[in-house]
């Protein structure tokens, strides 16, 4: 009998769509439904997401100014849009990320499992590490 295989290849734009999303639902608020974890249990939580950005606000020269409350608190229709997840997940926010890290001293230690999630600067690495979570 013969058989026929089928593979279902994605973008990477969307591939990224379901990390955020994937992201977005990590954390140990009441609606999130999931806690992503990394080797040696660094945990993903999207409030540390939420955090960085409200201090960016503050910050005279932000670190990442395509982030807006649309990013952080999409709604049913913007979560289909590709480049909130890209915007999110582009090579600014590692940058961003670290700083926001070193900025909190010792309490910054939390923010070690933001670094493997977009830090790259090319696209197939990226994609790589991602898919591991």
């Amino acid at each position: 009998m013969y058989m026929k295989t089928s593979h279902i290849i994605k973008d990477f734009s969307h591939v990224l769509k379901k990390i955020r999303n994937n992201m977005l639902k990590s954390g140990l608020h009441t609606k999130c439904t999931r806690i992503l974890t990394l080797p040696y249990q660094y945990q993903i939580h999207w409030q540390m997401f939420i955090d960085f950005f409200r201090r960016d606000q503050q910050n005279g020269l932000q670190l990442h100014r395509q982030i807006t409350n649309d990013h952080l608190f999409p709604d049913s229709q913007l979560k289909m849009r590709n480049y909130f997840a890209e915007d999110m997940l582009n090579l600014e926010m590692p940058h961003a990320m670290k700083m926001y890290k070193n900025s909190l001293g010792e309490k910054g230690d939390v923010l070690k499992s933001t670094a493997p999630v977009s830090k790259s600067h090319n696209t197939d690495k990226i994609s790589h590490q991602i898919v591991k979570v």
